[in-house]
């Protein structure tokens, strides 16, 4: 088990500067003030990457050197040379095409919908690896600790991108495609930790999904759903059986994340004792909302000395900062249900899942930033 004592941490990405999403949209032809990550995606995964390669290392050097400066426990390149946060998998291999199928996002003033993930078309190949790509170049610019991101191995593989009569022809079933995904997934980590990173976050399990009661219907029911989060439980456990001691494993559960909006509204409260339990060193937990993400009850299935968990209280979904003493005060309420020891601080996801960005300023995003050190220079010292 490595270092865990991370205090001031954040998701991964950063909203994009100007010049890079002005290069994003002259190499992939997409706008990204509009809501298309899927799509856009595989658009840039097929594009002359090179083309964008100076612009995007030129952005990274800035948004690693302003992390430093802040003092975040560990650096990322901002996901810059991805437009989706599951970049890791979308651009790391071939066989997918567009699903015609929706999502939807909302808050409390509106709803959009949005492409589901892409369906399989072919027999998955692998035609490089992204996240060492970004390890690599981070390790040659800081001496932190690189964290490099993937899709939680149980969101890696939806249901969704199996249709019969298409993906069929190249898989027997949804199992092999799965285990395929998986196996292919724990090759790009192990990629990335070769290239030099160090702490391996893997985000948006599908818990949330499979917890909301609004999902209930389109995933089959009760006893579907809890044959899922079994199934999901086991994948986000073998995906990192074996990975090397001295890497830090992080999972970070968001309920969704686009431009303010979110998919599900879901309490971890009837899982907490076996999501807990799973054998990572981190977990980061959207909570910037407990209307919809419930009280810190759940924290109590946290077993004791292990692990770290960072409360993700500050929000990335406006412009808004938050109280320091409001931040302090949640974390000493917490603290009633895990030794504060155990609890770190963190945004409730990144700022820019996909390239786009939620609604506010690259000022506003540090300020934010600056504030979760802030605060964990007073909870922590």
């Amino acid at each position: 088990m490595s270092d865990t004592t991370i205090r001031a941490d954040h998701v991964g990405s950063l909203l994009r500067p100007k010049p890079l999403i002005d290069a994003l949209e002259r190499e992939t032809g997409f706008r990204y003030d509009e809501a298309r990550p899927s799509n856009a995606s595989l658009e840039f995964a097929n594009s002359d990457q090179a083309a964008i390669r100076e612009v995007t290392e030129e952005c990274i050097r800035e948004a690693v050197a302003r992390q430093e400066s802040i003092g975040l426990g560990a650096i990322t390149d901002g996901e810059f040379r991805r437009v989706f946060f599951m970049g890791t998998l979308d651009q790391a291999m071939s066989g997918f095409a567009p699903s015609d199928d929706k999502f939807a996002f909302h808050n409390d003033q509106e709803s959009v919908e949005i492409e589901a993930r892409p369906i399989v078309v072919d027999r998955l190949k692998v035609t490089g690896t992204p996240g060492a790509d970004e390890a690599r170049f981070l390790t040659s610019i800081t001496d932190k600790p690189v964290k490099v991101t993937f899709p939680a191995a149980s969101i890696s593989a939806l249901p969704g991108m199996f249709v019969p009569g298409v993906t069929d022809k190249h898989y027997a079933d949804f199992m092999e495609l799965a285990t395929h995904i998986g196996e292919i997934m724990r090759g790009q980590i192990d990629a990335a930790i070769d290239a030099g990173a160090t702490y391996i976050q893997l985000d948006y399990p599908a818990y949330p999904l499979l917890l909301d009661p609004s999902y209930e219907e389109m995933l089959g029911g009760p006893d579907a759903i809890q044959h899922a989060i079994q199934a999901a439980l086991m994948a986000d456990r073998m995906i990192i059986e074996g990975l090397p001691s001295h890497v830090t494993t992080a999972l970070h559960l968001c309920r969704g994340n686009l431009r303010g909006m979110w998919m599900a509204d879901a309490r971890l409260d009837q899982i907490a004792d076996e999501f807990f339990a799973l054998p990572y060193d981190r977990f980061l937990i959207e909570w910037d909302d407990r209307s919809r993400m419930g009280d810190y009850t759940a924290l109590k299935g946290v077993p004791a000395g292990r692990p770290i968990v960072a409360m993700g209280l500050i929000s990335t979904k406006n412009a808004k900062l938050e109280d320091e003493d409001e931040i302090v005060r949640q974390l000493e309420e917490a603290s009633r249900y895990i030794d504060i020891g155990q609890l770190a601080i963190c945004p409730q996801c990144g700022f820019a899942s996909e390239a786009g960005g939620n609604a506010l300023t690259e000022d506003q995003q540090w300020a934010k930033l600056e504030l979760v050190r802030r605060v964990a220079d007073r909870v922590w010292g």
